[in-house]
Formats: C-alpha cells, structure tokens, sequence
C-alpha cells in the first residue's frame, strides 16, 4: 500500500518536473538576455544619485549652426561629442524668441503666459515664481549664475534663488542693454573659480554664454576665419571655450559627478528664430 503511494508521487514529480523543465529553461534564458539590461539599468540610478548640476544656456543659438544636426552650417565638436555621450533631443521648442522671457521659462518651466515676463525690458521676474535655483538650494544645494548679458543683471530678478551671481559689467553712460556682454572666455573663467572653491559639495551652476548673439563680432581667429558669416564664429568660438571647460571639470574630477545640460535659449540671425531652438544636451 505504502510503496503504490510511493509509485504514485514519483510519478507526479516526474510529471510536473517535465512540465516545469521548459518553463524553467525559458526563465534562465530570459535572465541572461535581460540580466546586463537590469544591471545597466540599476546602474544608471545610481550613477543619477548625488549629482551636482551645471545648466549652460547658449544665447541666440541655431539649431543649424551645431554640426550634430542636418544643418551643418558650422563645425561643433565639443557640443556633437557631448550629445554622443550623453541624450540629445531633436526638437525642442523655443517658448520666447526673447533672452529674458526664454531664460524665465526655462528656469521656471513655465510658459511666457504664466509668468508674464514678455520683454527684454521693462519687466521682472514676479518674486512668487519658483526657479529651479530656489528649489534647489532648498534641498541643501549652493547655487550660482554666471552671466554674459546686462539683459539677464540681478535688476531682472533672475537672480532669485542663488548664492552668487556673477553679472558684473563696466556700464558706460549711454548704452544699450542687449549689447553689453561678457565674452564666453571671461564667463567660463569665473565660473571656474567658483568650482574650484565649491567642488567638495552640492551644487547648482547656471552659465550664460551670450556670444552668437547680436551684434556679431568674433575674437581672432573667427574673425578672420569667417568674414563673411561672424555668426559662425561666435558660435564656433563657444564650442571652441566649452571644450576647454569640459577639459576642466575632467582635470577637477568634476565631470561624472555632474549633470551637464546644454541648451539654447532661442535661434537667431535674421529670421531663423522661427525655428525655434533645438539642441538640449545631457
């Protein structure tokens, strides 16, 4: 009686053992296929944990004139590398063919309808807004602006939410605001100390490049390189200073601890802003 009992459950876990055996097989398979998925995946979270953040805004740029793009009207390599190693987005749209309105939504992520900054001048930005620097420093991060046009100065209230922000320029008696600039040389210089001084903690570094702005008037050898297009050489100067910049966070150690995006405010030269701007780097 015992041994037919016997017979019977050797008999149900051969049966069972045939029907799980595939089931089991296909179950190993799919972990060695997925497992470095997984494991990438778990990585990649870590990697996102405990990153400073460095947003660079690169005024009046052409989706056209970055070589990553079909356009190629200009030679990009430091922005192309940077889009190849990290995520680049095809289409973003510009809110604003305006500095200080295009500048108010990107740190707000709100529309030029909500926060009702729609001029260069004239207008500030409400003291009730939320910029990303004022949630940021709230969770323990320092924070800093570096500055390439009086069109973006402290008077704005773009500085709001920052501990530093480098927006000092040699004002003469009769000027206007949207040419008054810092060459991307003089702001990356600055941004740079700051780093250096505050590498060992949190934080947020907001860097505003101004040159591929009006009026256009590259440094030597852009100059003399593109006579008949200065456009070009503001914008392959730039490349030119972030490569140096890029080189810099690597020598500090500073380069995988960073979230680094890039992005244009808007486009520019003519009637090419209505193409909106399209380059965003992470």
């Amino acid at each position: 009686m015992f041994s037919s009992k016997r017979e019977k459950r050797r008999e149900y876990l051969k049966k069972y053992l045939l029907m799980a055996a595939p089931v089991l097989v296909i179950l190993i398979l799919l972990f060695l296929v997925f497992q470095p998925r997984w494991q990438a995946r778990l990585n990649n979270k870590k990697k996102l944990k405990n990153l400073n953040v460095i947003l660079i805004t690169i005024d009046t740029l052409r989706w056209d004139y970055v070589s990553l793009y079909e356009g190629r009207k200009a030679y990009t390599p430091t922005l192309d590398r940077l889009a190849e190693e990290g995520v680049w987005f095809k289409n973003c749209i510009a809110q604003t063919p305006l500095t200080l309105p295009s500048h108010t939504t990107i740190l707000s992520g709100t529309y030029p309808l909500n926060h009702l900054v729609t001029d260069n001048s004239g207008l500030q930005v409400p003291d009730q807004l939320n910029l990303i620097s004022e949630i940021l420093r709230n969770r323990g991060f320092v924070t800093a602006a570096f500055i390439g046009s009086y069109v973006l100065n402290r008077k704005t209230g773009m500085g709001q939410g920052f501990d530093h922000y480098a927006d000092e320029f040699d004002v003469p008696e009769n000027f206007s605001p949207e040419n008054l600039e810092k060459r991307a040389e003089a702001v990356l210089s600055e941004a740079r100390s700051w780093l250096e001084a505050n590498k060992n903690k949190e934080f947020f570094a907001w860097i505003h490049l101004y040159d591929p702005h009006s009026p256009y008037t590259p440094p030597s050898p852009y100059k003399e390189k593109f006579p008949d297009n200065p456009y070009r050489g503001e914008v392959e100067y730039v490349d030119d200073q972030l490569d140096k910049f890029v080189f810099f966070l690597k020598e500090e150690g500073l380069y995988d601890k960073c979230l680094l995006m890039m992005t244009s405010d808007h486009g520019g030269a003519g009637r090419s802003w209505r193409t909106g701007a399209r380059i965003l780097l992470v």
